[in-house]
């Protein structure tokens, strides 16, 4: 295995970790009865340290000074912004639905746009590199 395609499988691993851990945080600290009530639970304190974590090591030029700026990279980056894009447009139009029936609060709906539209760019940035 090549030492850029090696650093381009373990870049995919660190984004799908770091976004798992984001949305495990993001979920667990959101106030409704089916999560974790707001309450900073163990799951919720281990996904804000792997968070962060793996936020310091994706900051070192070992993970991201092969293929940063090729073609390819940028259009990948451009497609994972756009389904990020696509997805809390998405999530705004089931929460408004969702609103207008009264089954879910306005900052409950904003928490669960905001956090998919960080989320999914991840995502869709680790599937397509």
């Amino acid at each position: 295995m090549s030492s850029a395609n090696a650093t381009g499988t373990l870049r995919k691993f660190v984004l799908m970790i770091g976004a798992s851990a984001f949305l495990t945080v993001q979920f667990w600290l959101q106030d409704t009865d089916w999560s974790g009530g707001g309450e900073i639970t163990t799951l919720a304190a281990i996904g804000m340290a792997l968070w962060a974590a793996l936020l310091l090591f994706m900051m070192g030029p070992w993970l991201w000074s092969r293929a940063t700026e090729d073609e390819r990279t940028e259009l990948t980056r451009h497609r994972a912004f756009f389904f990020g894009y696509f997805a809390m447009v998405l999530t705004g139009l089931a929460m408004f639905g969702l609103a207008i029936a009264g089954r879910v609060e306005a900052a409950e709906a904003i928490h669960l746009t905001l956090a998919l539209g960080i989320a999914v760019p991840i995502y869709g940035f680790a599937f397509l590199e």
